[in-house]
């Protein structure tokens, strides 16, 4: 995945694989940042963790 990105991390030019792997349009890709992108993936790695804790009787999540 290929991509050329402003300072404000906006896109300018992203490579075809990015909308097969993130499954997003291009229109979608170039309407986010490429921050927007980072926390998306950040918030769904904080919520599989804090399901994980509960289900295992934990009230604290463990960074692996």
């Amino acid at each position: 995945m290929l991509c050329i990105a402003a300072m404000d991390g906006t896109f300018l030019r992203l490579s075809h694989a990015w909308s097969r792997t993130l499954g997003f349009s291009d229109a979608e890709l170039y309407s986010r940042s490429l921050v927007d992108l980072a926390l998306d993936e950040l918030l769904r790695v904080a919520d599989a963790r804090l399901y994980r804790a509960k289900e295992n009787g934990r009230n604290r999540i463990e960074a692996e």
